[in-house]
Protein backbone atom coordinates (compact mmCIF):
# COMPACT_ATOMS: atom_id res chain seq x y z
CA UNK A 1 0.00 0.00 0.00
CA UNK A 2 1.43 3.13 -1.17
CA UNK A 3 1.64 6.28 1.52
CA UNK A 4 -0.12 9.21 1.57
CA UNK A 5 2.18 11.65 1.73
CA UNK A 6 1.20 14.61 3.46
CA UNK A 7 4.28 17.31 3.75
CA UNK A 8 4.29 19.95 6.29
CA UNK A 9 6.38 22.85 6.90
CA UNK A 10 7.00 25.19 9.94
CA UNK A 11 7.49 28.36 8.54
CA UNK A 12 9.72 31.35 9.57
CA UNK A 13 11.50 30.76 12.87
CA UNK A 14 10.25 30.08 16.70
CA UNK A 15 11.25 31.88 19.22
CA UNK A 16 11.75 30.80 23.07
CA UNK A 17 13.82 33.04 25.22
CA UNK A 18 16.99 34.20 23.20
CA UNK A 19 16.85 30.63 21.05
CA UNK A 20 16.29 31.06 17.70
CA UNK A 21 15.34 27.73 16.05
CA UNK A 22 15.03 27.27 11.66
CA UNK A 23 12.16 25.92 10.09
CA UNK A 24 12.15 21.96 10.22
CA UNK A 25 9.85 19.76 8.16
CA UNK A 26 7.93 16.23 8.66
CA UNK A 27 6.33 13.83 6.13
CA UNK A 28 3.60 12.40 7.22
CA UNK A 29 2.13 9.13 6.66
CA UNK A 30 -1.82 8.11 6.46
CA UNK A 31 -1.25 4.39 6.88
CA UNK A 32 -4.85 1.89 7.65
CA UNK A 33 -7.21 2.38 10.60
CA UNK A 34 -6.97 0.41 13.53
CA UNK A 35 -10.34 -2.15 13.45
CA UNK A 36 -11.63 -0.33 16.56
CA UNK A 37 -11.44 3.39 16.84
CA UNK A 38 -10.72 4.09 20.89
CA UNK A 39 -8.96 6.60 22.90
CA UNK A 40 -7.28 6.02 26.37
CA UNK A 41 -5.43 2.68 24.76
CA UNK A 42 -1.71 2.33 25.44
CA UNK A 43 1.07 0.79 23.08
CA UNK A 44 3.61 -1.92 23.27
CA UNK A 45 6.44 -2.50 20.99
CA UNK A 46 8.28 -5.89 20.42
CA UNK A 47 10.05 -6.93 17.01
CA UNK A 48 9.06 -4.31 14.96
CA UNK A 49 5.50 -4.96 15.45
CA UNK A 50 2.96 -2.36 17.52
CA UNK A 51 0.49 -3.40 19.92
CA UNK A 52 -2.35 -1.52 20.39
CA UNK A 53 -3.74 -2.27 23.66
CA UNK A 54 -7.19 -1.49 25.97
CA UNK A 55 -9.13 2.35 25.64
CA UNK A 56 -12.39 3.00 25.52
CA UNK A 57 -14.81 3.80 22.62
CA UNK A 58 -17.35 5.86 24.70
CA UNK A 59 -20.76 4.96 26.25
CA UNK A 60 -18.97 3.52 29.34
CA UNK A 61 -17.14 0.42 27.53
CA UNK A 62 -13.76 -0.68 28.72
CA UNK A 63 -11.98 -2.43 26.31
CA UNK A 64 -10.39 -5.81 26.49
CA UNK A 65 -9.02 -5.33 22.90
CA UNK A 66 -5.44 -6.05 21.48
CA UNK A 67 -4.58 -5.72 17.69
CA UNK A 68 -1.26 -5.52 16.23
CA UNK A 69 -0.18 -3.53 13.59
CA UNK A 70 2.83 -4.45 11.30
CA UNK A 71 5.00 -1.56 9.17
CA UNK A 72 6.37 -4.11 6.77
CA UNK A 73 2.76 -5.46 6.12
CA UNK A 74 0.80 -2.65 6.84
CA UNK A 75 -2.03 -4.47 8.05
CA UNK A 76 -3.57 -4.86 11.61
CA UNK A 77 -4.18 -8.29 13.08
CA UNK A 78 -6.67 -9.73 15.84
CA UNK A 79 -4.46 -10.95 19.12
CA UNK A 80 -5.89 -12.24 22.39
CA UNK A 81 -7.84 -9.99 24.32
CA UNK A 82 -6.61 -8.72 27.95
CA UNK A 83 -8.09 -10.42 30.77
CA UNK A 84 -9.09 -7.23 32.24
CA UNK A 85 -10.87 -4.89 30.31
CA UNK A 86 -9.60 -0.61 31.06
CA UNK A 87 -8.76 2.60 29.89
CA UNK A 88 -5.91 5.31 30.76
CA UNK A 89 -3.46 2.41 31.45
CA UNK A 90 -0.37 2.77 31.01
CA UNK A 91 2.16 -0.35 28.88
CA UNK A 92 6.26 -0.90 30.18
CA UNK A 93 7.83 -3.71 27.63
CA UNK A 94 10.53 -5.39 29.06
CA UNK A 95 12.59 -8.33 27.09
CA UNK A 96 9.73 -9.86 24.35
CA UNK A 97 6.81 -9.17 26.94
CA UNK A 98 4.74 -6.36 27.48
CA UNK A 99 2.90 -5.62 30.97
CA UNK A 100 -0.47 -3.47 31.00
CA UNK A 101 -0.77 -1.79 33.99
CA UNK A 102 -3.57 0.01 36.06
CA UNK A 103 -5.81 1.66 34.29
CA UNK A 104 -9.85 2.56 34.59
CA UNK A 105 -12.81 0.43 34.80
CA UNK A 106 -16.36 0.56 35.14
CA UNK A 107 -18.22 2.44 38.46
CA UNK A 108 -15.40 4.51 37.97
CA UNK A 109 -12.77 2.64 39.40
CA UNK A 110 -9.04 2.74 39.23
CA UNK A 111 -7.27 -0.49 39.50
CA UNK A 112 -3.43 -1.54 40.36
CA UNK A 113 -4.24 -5.05 38.19
CA UNK A 114 -1.11 -5.96 35.64
CA UNK A 115 -1.34 -8.50 33.49
CA UNK A 116 1.55 -9.79 31.35
CA UNK A 117 1.08 -10.17 27.27
CA UNK A 118 3.53 -12.41 25.43
CA UNK A 119 3.59 -11.97 21.80
CA UNK A 120 4.66 -14.96 20.86
CA UNK A 121 2.57 -17.11 22.43
CA UNK A 122 -0.88 -15.09 22.15
CA UNK A 123 -1.34 -14.88 25.78
CA UNK A 124 -1.63 -13.53 28.92
CA UNK A 125 -0.65 -13.96 32.51
CA UNK A 126 -1.22 -12.28 35.63
CA UNK A 127 0.97 -10.51 37.41
CA UNK A 128 1.93 -8.65 40.24
CA UNK A 129 -0.39 -5.49 41.25
CA UNK A 130 0.82 -2.23 41.78
CA UNK A 131 0.88 -0.81 45.52
CA UNK A 132 -1.14 1.88 44.20
CA UNK A 133 -4.92 2.20 42.48
CA UNK A 134 -4.80 4.30 39.52
CA UNK A 135 -5.87 5.14 36.19
CA UNK A 136 -4.52 7.97 34.10
CA UNK A 137 -0.44 6.80 34.76
CA UNK A 138 2.18 6.38 32.49
CA UNK A 139 5.37 4.06 32.21
CA UNK A 140 8.69 3.99 31.17
CA UNK A 141 11.54 1.21 31.35
CA UNK A 142 15.20 1.59 32.56
CA UNK A 143 17.62 -0.83 33.09
CA UNK A 144 14.49 -3.56 32.52
CA UNK A 145 12.68 -2.46 35.26
CA UNK A 146 9.29 -0.71 35.09
CA UNK A 147 8.30 2.86 36.75
CA UNK A 148 4.58 3.71 37.07
CA UNK A 149 4.28 7.25 37.57
CA UNK A 150 1.57 9.54 38.32
CA UNK A 151 -1.88 9.10 37.56
CA UNK A 152 -5.22 9.44 39.24
CA UNK A 153 -7.05 7.84 42.05
CA UNK A 154 -10.73 6.86 42.05
CA UNK A 155 -12.31 9.93 43.47
CA UNK A 156 -10.20 11.87 40.75
CA UNK A 157 -7.24 13.05 42.94
CA UNK A 158 -4.06 13.51 40.98
CA UNK A 159 -0.85 11.21 42.55
CA UNK A 160 3.19 11.73 42.73
CA UNK A 161 3.42 8.39 43.28
CA UNK A 162 6.32 5.77 41.41
CA UNK A 163 6.65 2.50 41.53
CA UNK A 164 9.49 0.04 39.88
CA UNK A 165 8.31 -3.15 38.58
CA UNK A 166 10.98 -6.02 38.74
CA UNK A 167 9.68 -8.23 36.21
CA UNK A 168 11.85 -10.78 36.97
CA UNK A 169 11.03 -11.09 40.74
CA UNK A 170 7.41 -10.10 39.94
CA UNK A 171 7.77 -7.75 42.65
CA UNK A 172 6.98 -3.39 43.35
CA UNK A 173 8.78 -1.26 45.10
CA UNK A 174 8.25 2.82 45.78
CA UNK A 175 10.34 5.48 44.66
CA UNK A 176 10.87 9.15 45.35
CA UNK A 177 7.25 10.59 44.48
CA UNK A 178 7.55 12.88 41.43
CA UNK A 179 7.71 16.96 42.37
CA UNK A 180 4.12 17.61 40.83
CA UNK A 181 1.33 15.39 41.35
CA UNK A 182 -0.38 14.75 38.12
CA UNK A 183 -2.56 12.68 35.57
CA UNK A 184 -3.01 12.48 31.97
CA UNK A 185 0.69 12.85 31.44
CA UNK A 186 3.14 11.46 29.20
CA UNK A 187 6.59 9.28 29.44
CA UNK A 188 10.08 9.47 27.38
CA UNK A 189 13.02 7.39 27.94
CA UNK A 190 16.50 8.63 26.98
CA UNK A 191 19.61 6.92 28.24
CA UNK A 192 18.61 6.15 31.41
CA UNK A 193 16.55 9.14 32.47
CA UNK A 194 12.94 9.22 32.91
CA UNK A 195 11.25 12.32 31.02
CA UNK A 196 7.76 13.22 32.89
CA UNK A 197 6.02 15.24 30.47
CA UNK A 198 3.19 17.64 30.43
CA UNK A 199 -0.06 16.52 31.98
CA UNK A 200 -3.32 17.59 34.15
CA UNK A 201 -4.02 18.65 37.91
CA UNK A 202 -6.55 21.45 37.79
CA UNK A 203 -4.65 23.09 35.29
CA UNK A 204 -2.93 21.99 31.91
CA UNK A 205 0.95 21.44 32.29
CA UNK A 206 3.91 22.40 30.19
CA UNK A 207 6.34 20.55 33.33
CA UNK A 208 8.68 18.09 32.40
CA UNK A 209 10.82 16.57 35.36
CA UNK A 210 13.59 13.95 34.93
CA UNK A 211 14.10 10.74 36.85
CA UNK A 212 17.42 9.37 37.96
CA UNK A 213 16.57 5.78 38.39
CA UNK A 214 19.79 4.88 39.80
CA UNK A 215 19.98 7.76 42.66
CA UNK A 216 16.06 7.83 43.05
CA UNK A 217 16.13 11.21 42.27
CA UNK A 218 14.13 13.68 40.36
CA UNK A 219 15.09 17.45 38.71
CA UNK A 220 12.89 19.90 36.98
CA UNK A 221 13.86 20.96 33.25
CA UNK A 222 13.13 23.05 30.98
CA UNK A 223 9.00 23.61 30.34
CA UNK A 224 7.60 22.42 27.14
CA UNK A 225 6.23 24.86 24.87
CA UNK A 226 2.62 24.30 24.68
CA UNK A 227 0.70 23.12 28.11
CA UNK A 228 -1.24 19.65 27.60
CA UNK A 229 -2.74 16.80 28.74
CA UNK A 230 -3.74 13.36 27.17
CA UNK A 231 -0.84 13.90 24.83
CA UNK A 232 1.21 10.99 23.86
CA UNK A 233 5.22 10.44 23.76
CA UNK A 234 7.77 8.61 21.23
CA UNK A 235 11.53 8.79 21.00
CA UNK A 236 13.67 8.46 17.93
CA UNK A 237 17.20 8.86 18.92
CA UNK A 238 18.34 10.61 21.90
CA UNK A 239 15.22 12.91 21.38
CA UNK A 240 11.70 13.05 22.88
CA UNK A 241 8.57 14.05 20.76
CA UNK A 242 5.57 15.44 22.79
CA UNK A 243 2.53 14.29 20.63
CA UNK A 244 -1.18 15.66 20.28
CA UNK A 245 -3.28 16.26 23.70
CA UNK A 246 -5.74 18.60 24.92
CA UNK A 247 -5.60 21.80 26.57
CA UNK A 248 -9.34 23.24 25.96
CA UNK A 249 -9.44 21.50 22.64
CA UNK A 250 -7.88 18.79 20.82
CA UNK A 251 -4.63 19.51 19.28
CA UNK A 252 -2.01 18.28 16.43
CA UNK A 253 0.81 20.10 18.44
CA UNK A 254 4.22 17.97 17.83
CA UNK A 255 7.23 19.45 20.12
CA UNK A 256 10.72 18.06 19.94
CA UNK A 257 13.08 17.85 23.43
CA UNK A 258 16.65 17.64 23.50
CA UNK A 259 17.55 16.05 27.29
CA UNK A 260 21.27 17.13 26.39
CA UNK A 261 20.65 20.39 25.25
CA UNK A 262 17.57 20.71 27.76
CA UNK A 263 15.35 22.73 25.25
CA UNK A 264 12.52 22.40 23.06
CA UNK A 265 11.75 22.90 19.37
CA UNK A 266 8.78 23.02 16.91
CA UNK A 267 8.38 20.31 14.92
CA UNK A 268 5.42 19.80 12.12
CA UNK A 269 1.65 19.12 13.30
CA UNK A 270 0.71 15.82 12.99
CA UNK A 271 -2.29 16.02 9.85
CA UNK A 272 -5.62 16.74 12.58
CA UNK A 273 -5.51 17.49 16.17
CA UNK A 274 -6.35 14.82 18.98
CA UNK A 275 -5.86 13.69 22.64
CA UNK A 276 -5.86 10.18 24.18
CA UNK A 277 -3.62 9.18 21.57
CA UNK A 278 -1.15 6.38 21.70
CA UNK A 279 1.86 6.31 19.66
CA UNK A 280 4.73 3.57 19.18
CA UNK A 281 8.29 4.16 17.32
CA UNK A 282 9.46 1.50 15.11
CA UNK A 283 12.92 2.57 13.30
CA UNK A 284 12.69 6.07 12.66
CA UNK A 285 9.28 6.24 12.28
CA UNK A 286 6.84 7.55 14.84
CA UNK A 287 3.18 5.97 14.72
CA UNK A 288 0.24 7.85 16.21
CA UNK A 289 -2.36 5.72 17.09
CA UNK A 290 -6.28 6.36 17.67
CA UNK A 291 -7.83 9.51 20.36
CA UNK A 292 -10.76 10.90 20.07
CA UNK A 293 -11.50 14.65 18.63
CA UNK A 294 -14.69 16.22 20.79
CA UNK A 295 -17.00 13.11 21.09
CA UNK A 296 -15.23 10.93 17.72
CA UNK A 297 -12.94 7.93 18.90
CA UNK A 298 -10.94 7.62 15.99
CA UNK A 299 -9.11 4.82 14.28
CA UNK A 300 -6.70 6.86 12.60
CA UNK A 301 -3.27 6.40 12.22
CA UNK A 302 -0.43 8.29 10.72
CA UNK A 303 3.38 7.47 10.54
CA UNK A 304 5.60 10.83 10.87
CA UNK A 305 9.53 11.00 10.24
CA UNK A 306 11.39 13.87 11.88
CA UNK A 307 13.66 15.22 9.43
Amino acid sequence: MADREIAMTCKGTWNRGSSVVAETTVTWAARPPMPVGRKGLAIGVVEGKIYAIGGTKGSFTHLTTVDEYDPQTDRWTPKAHMPTGRESLAVGVVGDKIYAIGGHIGGGLSIAIVEEYDPAADGWTAKAPMLTYRCRLAAGVVGGKIYAIGGCDSIGRCLAAVEEYDTARDRWSQKAPMPTARGDLAIGVVGNKVYAIGGYNGNYLATVEEYDPAADLWTGRASMPTSRRTLAVGEVGNKVYAIGGYNGGCIATVEEYDPEADSWAPKDPMPMGREGLAVGVVGDKIYAIGGVIGFNYIAAVVSGTVL
